[in-house]
C-alpha cells in the first residue's frame, strides 16, 4: 500500500478510516453515558445492567458479568450500587444461600421507562440486524485487529 493510499481517509482500507470508525463508537459511549449520568445519576454500566435484568429477570451477578462482557468484580459493584439505590432487589436462591438472583424493582422499571436505550443495547440490536455472515466477519476481524495490536484479553 502506498503512503498516499494509507493517508486517504476515503479509502476504507486506510488505517485512519478504521480509527475514525472506532473513535465514533467510543465517542457514542462517552457522550451517551455522560448525558445519562447527568440526567439520572447512574452510570452506563448500571443502565445496561437494568436493561439486562428487565429482559432476563432472575439472573445472578455472574450472569450479568457474562452478558455485559465485564468481569465478575465490576458486575458485583454495579449490582451493589443498583441494590443500594433501590433499583434492583437481590434474593437468595433456595437451597444455596451463597447464590443470589436479581430482580428489577418498580423504581428500576420506572427509570427504564424514561431512559433511552444504552449504547451497548443499541449496538447489539444493530449487530443482530446484520446478516449472519457479516456478524461473523466483523467479530473475527475485530478480534484479529485486537490480537495484532496486542490488546486482546486472554
Amino acid at each position: 500500500m502506498s503512503n498516499e493510499t494509507a493517508h486517504d481517509e476515503r479509502d476504507p482500507g486506510a488505517p485512519g478510516r478504521a480509527m475514525f470508525a472506532l473513535r465514533e463508537v467510543l465517542r457514542a459511549f462517552n457522550v451517551a453515558t455522560k448525558k445519562f449520568e447527568r440526567r439520572f445519576g447512574l452510570s452506563g454500566a448500571q443502565l445496561e445492567t437494568l436493561e439486562i435484568l428487565r429482559d432476563n429477570p432472575g439472573l445472578s451477578p455472574s450472569d450479568i458479568a457474562h452478558r455485559s462482557a465485564t468481569d465478575q468484580s465490576t458486575a458485583s459493584v454495579v449490582v451493589k450500587r443498583l441494590a443500594d439505590s433501590g433499583l434492583v432487589e437481590r434474593r437468595q436462591c433456595d437451597g444455596d444461600r451463597r447464590r443470589s438472583h436479581l430482580e428489577i424493582t418498580e423504581k428500576g422499571e420506572a427509570l427504564l421507562a424514561q431512559a433511552p436505550p444504552s449504547v451497548p443495547t443499541r449496538l447489539r440490536e444493530a449487530f443482530m440486524r446484520m446478516a449472519q455472515p457479516e456478524r461473523v466477519t466483523l467479530t473475527h476481524l475485530l478480534e484479529r485487529w485486537l490480537g495484532l495490536a496486542g490488546l486482546r484479553r486472554a
